[in-house]
């Protein structure tokens, strides 16, 4: 575990500051990346597969590594120091097969400004820290999580990697596999650095004639953000015009905005940016969205406000 001194000041003005760092944050996405090969630079990889927030599907390289993996934070008021807030991690002990939710309210909390400075590369817009411990103005960090200017959503690499090399006589009988491991899945800003971290510590490795090696890359992305998980996208949130619900089913977006606001006509979808994305009219009390923007591209994922005349009826995921 590192300890870092903390020393950056906040800039943020007080909107951006209610935006950002006064919410709830969760995971929105997971995606698992399995490299393997015979030498570290030919690693190779098929298509990831997707998480579901209990990580049930995610592999275990080896019974002795242990992950913890951050699901959620609570945010508000930590734009200026340290808070301690509750925060939720995705874990699985060594030898287990299972992950287990695990909450605490131990944890510390800041946001902050600008380029994290700890790791390169690392963000380039804004970050958040999430501290084990407080000790004076040093803070004992053990999650941070990011922005990149061009990217829409928070995001971080978790990653294990493993080792097995087989020592074989010359005429091709098995001698013995030696296995090795990481006892502790690592998260950092960016993936090719954090596998070069991982892999590299069989650096030294000299193989004989008769010994082969074979290498296991884990890398898993998390991207978080202020609205629930798409797995509890369907819900019914209170807003001024109204009961407002919204659905991705396929490709469709169908957004059930109740009768004051199907009785106000055409519904607007703005992204983060306050950018009007889309002009939605009504069919009954259902508007729907195809996910393309209103000069036919495909809109990206991330955060939509829906919006009637002037009232906000509230906010959606949208994971395409």
């Amino acid at each position: 575990m590192r300890k870092i001194a903390i020393i950056i000041s906040t800039l943020f003005s007080g909107l951006a500051v209610a935006k950002i760092c006064d919410q709830t944050y969760h995971l929105q996405e997971a995606l698992q990346y399995i490299f393997t090969g015979t030498s570290k630079t030919g690693l190779t990889s098929p298509a990831p597969t997707k998480l579901d927030k209990q990580m049930a599907s995610a592999a275990s390289l080896s019974d002795s590594t242990a992950y913890k993996i951050l699901t959620d934070w609570d945010a508000k008021g930590t734009c200026d120091a340290w808070v301690k807030r509750e925060v939720t991690f995705a874990v699985r002990n060594p030898g287990s097969k299972t992950f287990q939710n695990n909450t605490s309210s131990d944890h510390y909390v800041r946001f902050f400004d600008g380029t994290y400075p700890y790791q390169a590369p690392g963000w380039d817009e804004y970050w958040f820290g999430i501290a084990e411990a407080m000790h004076g103005d040093t803070a004992v960090i053990s999650d941070d999580v990011g922005k990149y200017k061009n990217k829409s959503l928070l995001n971080l690499w978790y990653g294990a990697a493993s080792i097995k090399i087989t020592t074989r006589t010359k005429n091709g009988a098995l001698v013995q596999t030696q296995n090795g491991f990481v006892r502790t899945a690592a998260s950092h800003p960016d993936s090719a650095t954090l596998a070069h971290d991982l892999l590299s510590r069989w650096d030294d490795i000299n193989l004989a004639d008769t010994q082969t090696v074979d290498y296991t890359l884990q890398l898993i992305r998390i991207r978080y953000d202020s609205v629930p998980s798409p797995d509890a996208l369907s819900r019914t949130v209170k807003g001024e015009g109204g009961r407002f619900q919204a659905r991705e089913i396929g490709g469709l977006v169908l957004i059930q905005a109740g009768e004051k606001a199907a009785e106000s006509g055409p519904l607007a979808l703005y992204n983060m940016l306050g950018n009007k994305i889309a002009t939605l009219h009504p069919t009954g009390f259902i508007y729907q969205w195809n996910g393309k923007t209103s000069i036919g591209s495909d809109a990206p994922p991330g955060v939509y406000f829906v919006q009637v005349g002037n009232r906000v009826l509230g906010k959606f995921f949208y994971s395409r």
